[in-house]
C-alpha cells in the first residue's frame, strides 16, 4: 500500500499493452467457464438466480478450491480444466488492481470532490471503487468492450451505490438495495445489451420487485448523471437520442425502443474505438472524451488517440446506425 494525500492506496505498477490484453484473454475464458457452470448448476439444482447470483456461487466455488481439489459442488460435478481457467482470473487479482489503481483513485477523487456534503471521505470512496474493479473483473467476457472501459463503468456503478446508501434521506430500504446489486449481477450475465424486460425474466422477479428495480435504477440514473454536454461532447440534439436509446437506467421511465430500433443497433458494424466511445458516451461522467482516448490506440500514427477523435467517432457511430435502420425499414417497406 502507499499513502496519498494521507490516504491508502494499492501501489500503481503499470501494464504494457500486450500484458493487457493477455490478463483481457484469462478473464474472458475465466469467467466464460464460470458462467457456464453456474448456469449448470442453477438449472441441474433447480435454484432461482434471484436466491442465489453468480457471486454467490463463484464465492462458493473460491472457498472451496482453497480447502483443497473440488470435484463437485452442490452435487454437480465439475471440470477440472474450466477449475483451472476460474483459478487463474483470482491468480491475476492483484496485478490488475495495481495496474488499473490510478483510474480508481481518479473517480474517488470525482465523487469525493462532487459530493463534499456526504460523510464518505475518499478512502471510502477508493475502497468503493476497488470492490467495482473487482466485480469488472469477475464478469468481463465481452471481446468488443475494452476492459478499462468494463472497469470504468463498474467503478462508477459502485461509487453511485455507495452515494446513495450514505444519503441521510435516501429512499432506498435494505430490499431496495439487494434487488439493485442482484439486477445489476443478472445484467452482466447477458454479455450484450440487454432490455429491463429480459433481465427481470432472467431473474425471476415479481411485479413487486420489477417495480422497486425500477425506481432505484431512476434514482441511480440522477446520482450519477454528469452531462457531456458540459464538456462540449455532443450537440442536444445528439445527446437526448443516445440518452434514450442506449441508457439501460432511462429504459424503464422512458419509451421504450421498438423491434426495428433495437434490430439496427445491434446489427450495425462499428469499429472497437467506436464501439468504447459509445460505451463511455452512455455513461455521461465529465472528462470521459479524454479518457477514452488515451486507453485506445490510433492504428495510423500508433499513439493514443487525440480528444477530437471521440466525437468523430461518436458522429460515426450515430451515422452508421441511422443507415442501418433507414436501409432495414426501407427493405421492409418493399418487400
Amino acid at each position: 500500500m502507499r499513502v496519498v494525500a494521507d490516504h491508502e492506496t494499492l501501489p500503481y505498477v503499470p501494464l504494457s499493452k500486450e500484458r493487457k490484453d493477455q490478463l483481457a484473454k484469462v478473464m474472458r475464458r475465466g469467467n466464460k467457464a464460470l458462467k457456464h457452470m453456474y448456469d449448470q448448476v442453477v438449472e441441474i439444482a433447480n435454484i432461482q438466480r434471484k436466491f442465489y447470483s453468480r457471486a454467490d456461487f463463484r464465492d462458493e466455488l473460491v472457498d472451496a478450491m482453497k480447502k483443497g481439489v473440488v470435484s463437485s459442488i452442490r452435487g454437480i460435478k465439475l471440470d477440472a480444466k474450466s477449475l483451472e481457467k476460474i483459478q487463474a482470473v483470482t491468480d491475476i487479482r492483484m496485478e490488475i488492481l495495481c495496474g488499473y489503481t490510478r483510474s480508481i483513485e481518479k473517480l474517488a477523487y470525482r465523487y469525493a470532490s462532487a459530493h463534499p456534503e456526504m460523510i464518505l471521505s475518499f478512502q471510502d470512496y477508493y475502497d468503493e471503487g476497488i470492490i467495482g474493479a473487482i466485480n469488472a473483473m469477475y464478469y468481463y467476457t465481452d471481446t468488443d468492450i475494452a476492459f478499462m472501459t468494463y472497469l470504468y463503468h463498474c467503478v462508477r456503478r459502485k461509487l453511485a451505490g455507495a452515494v446513495n446508501k450514505a444519503n441521510p434521506l435516501s429512499p432506498w430500504s435494505n430490499e431496495a438495495r439487494k434487488l439493485h446489486m442482484l439486477y445489476e449481477e443478472g445484467r452482466a450475465d447477458f454479455n450484450r445489451p440487454a432490455t429491463f424486460d429480459e433481465v427481470a425474466a432472467y431473474l425471476g422477479f415479481n411485479e413487486n420487485e420489477r417495480a422497486i428495480v425500477q425506481a432505484t435504477l431512476t434514482e441511480t440514473y440522477h446520482a450519477t448523471s454528469m452531462s457531456s454536454k458540459h464538456e462540449g461532447s455532443a450537440t442536444d440534439g445528439d445527446s437526448a437520442v443516445f440518452e434514450t436509446l442506449f441508457s439501460d437506467e432511462l429504459r424503464p421511465v422512458r419509451e421504450r425502443l421498438d423491434h426495428d430500433q433495437r434490430r439496427a443497433i445491434q446489427s450495425t458494424v462499428l469499429t472497437h474505438f467506436e464501439k468504447a466511445v459509445l460505451d463511455a458516451f452512455q455513461m455521461g461522467d465529465r472528462g470521459w472524451q479524454s479518457e477514452v482516448a488515451a486507453a485506445h490506440i490510433n492504428p495510423r500514427t500508433g499513439k493514443p488517440y487525440s480528444r477530437r477523435f471521440t466525437r468523430l467517432a461518436l458522429d460515426s457511430a450515430i451515422a452508421k446506425i441511422q443507415k442501418t435502420y433507414e436501409e432495414q425499414q426501407s427493405k421492409r417497406a418493399s418487400a
